[in-house]
C-alpha cells in the first residue's frame, strides 16, 4: 500500500514558533503512520536561522537534533547544495564575520563540507532502520560537478550497514507505531479550523510586512526581524514574480499596460498574499500563477481583462501540451 512521506522543510531567513524542530516530527509520527524524508540541507537552515548557531556548534546542534528526531521513520535522506540567493544580496546578522553564511537550499550549488559531515554522521545512527535510499538532488547542476559529488557521497555511504544486517524491530512498524489508523485520514473539524486560522495568520503577517504596517513581536531579536523583512520583501517577491515563470515574460502585453499606467508589479505580490486560498486538491504552481494574475488584472485594471485572459489561455494551452510530451 502507498506510504506517505513527509519531508523536513527548510527555514528561509527566519523562524516562527516555539516548538523544537525535531520535536514537531516526533509528535507527528506518534500519531500518524507515515515515513519521513530527512533533508540535511534543510536541517542546516534550521541551525542557521533559528539562531542555534549562537549557542552551540553545528556538531552539538546535530547531536541534540538526532536525539529527538524519529530516525526509525526515515525512509529517504536528501542532500543537496546550499548557497546564497543569486538575486538577493543578504547579510541577515550584524556580526558579519561570525555569522554562518546566509545560505538557503540551492540544488544547483556545490554541497558544502558541513552537509557531507552530517551525512557521514547520520548514516552511522543505529536507529536508522528503515532507510531505503539517499538522494543527491542536482536540479540545474553542472554534470562534471554532479559526477564528483556522486563519487564523494558513494564513498561516504559505503560504511552504511546494508539490509538484512539492519533489521527493523517490531516497534518500527509504521502502522502499529501510530495512534491513528490509516483509515482515519480526515482530521477533525477542530484541527482543520486551527490549521486554517494559523495559515491565515501567516498570510496576514506577510501582508503586514509587505505593507510596512508590522509591529515586530517583542520576543524577536534584531536578526530575526531582519530575516523576516528579507523573506517578505525580497525572497517572496522573487518567488512570486520570477520563480517558476517570470511574470513579465508570461504576460508581456498586460505588463506593458501596467508600466504605462504606473502600476507596479509589487502590487501583484501584495494581492497574492492578501487573498489566502485553501486547496482541497492538487494544484500546479505555474497554472495557479496564471489564474491569480488574471484575477489581479481584473481588479486593478479591468480594461485589460480581455487581453490578460488571451495571454493566460495561450500560456495554459502551451503548458499542457508541453507537459504531455511526445510520448502522449
Amino acid at each position: 500500500s502507498p506510504l506517505l512521506l513527509l519531508e523536513s522543510p527548510p527555514l528561509t531567513y527566519f523562524l516562527m514558533g516555539e516548538m523544537p524542530y525535531a520535536e514537531f516530527f516526533s509528535n507527528i509520527t506518534a500519531k500518524a503512520p507515515c515515513g519521513l524524508v530527512l533533508d540535511l540541507g534543510h536541517v542546516w537552515t534550521v541551525y542557521r536561522y533559528s539562531g542555534a548557531w549562537r549557542k552551540q556548534s553545528l556538531e552539538a546542534f546535530f547531536e541534540d537534533f538526532l536525539e529527538q528526531f524519529p530516525l526509525e521513520r526515515v525512509i529517504q535522506i536528501h542532500i543537496a547544495g546550499l548557497d546564497c540567493h543569486p538575486h538577493i544580496l543578504t547579510q541577515v546578522g550584524s556580526e558579519r564575520y561570525k555569522n554562518p553564511p546566509d545560505w538557503i537550499d540551492a540544488h544547483e550549488a556545490s554541497i558544502p563540507d558541513e552537509l557531507l559531515m552530517l551525512l557521514a554522521w547520520v548514516i552511522r545512527e543505529p536507529r536508522l532502520l528503515n532507510l531505503k535510499g539517499i538522494a543527491l538532488e542536482v536540479d540545474n547542476k553542472q554534470i562534471p560537478l554532479i559526477c564528483r559529488e556522486m563519487k564523494t557521497v558513494l564513498k561516504i555511504v559505503e560504511s552504511f550497514v546494508p539490509v538484512p544486517a539492519r533489521v527493523p524491530s517490531p516497534d518500527t512498524n509504521l502502522q502499529s507505531a501510530a495512534s491513528c489508523r490509516v483509515e482515519n485520514v480526515e482530521p477533525p473539524q477542530e484541527t482543520r479550523d486551527v490549521l486554517i486560522r494559523q495559515y491565515r495568520e501567516y498570510m496576514a503577517l506577510v501582508n503586514e510586512v509587505l505593507s510596512g504596517r508590522l509591529d515586530v513581536p517583542s520576543q524577536w531579536d534584531t536578526e530575526m526581524n531582519k530575516g523576516l523583512h528579507l523573506y517578505a520583501n525580497k525572497y517572496l517577491p522573487y518567488e512570486i514574480l520570477s520563480w517558476g515563470g517570470d511574470v513579465r515574460v508570461m504576460f508581456p502585453n498586460a505588463c506593458a499596460i501596467l508600466d504605462q499606467y504606473g502600476i507596479s508589479l509589487k502590487q501583484f505580490v501584495q494581492f497574492w498574499f492578501a487573498h489566502p486560498r485553501s486547496s482541497e486538491s492538487e494544484y500546479d504552481f505555474f497554472l495557479l500563477k496564471i489564474e491569480v494574475f488574471v484575477e489581479f488584472i481584473e481588479q486593478v485594471f479591468p480594461a485589460a481583462s480581455s487581453l490578460v485572459r488571451q495571454e493566460a489561455e495561450f500560456l495554459a494551452q502551451g503548458y499542457r501540451l508541453a507537459s504531455q510530451g511526445p510520448w502522449s
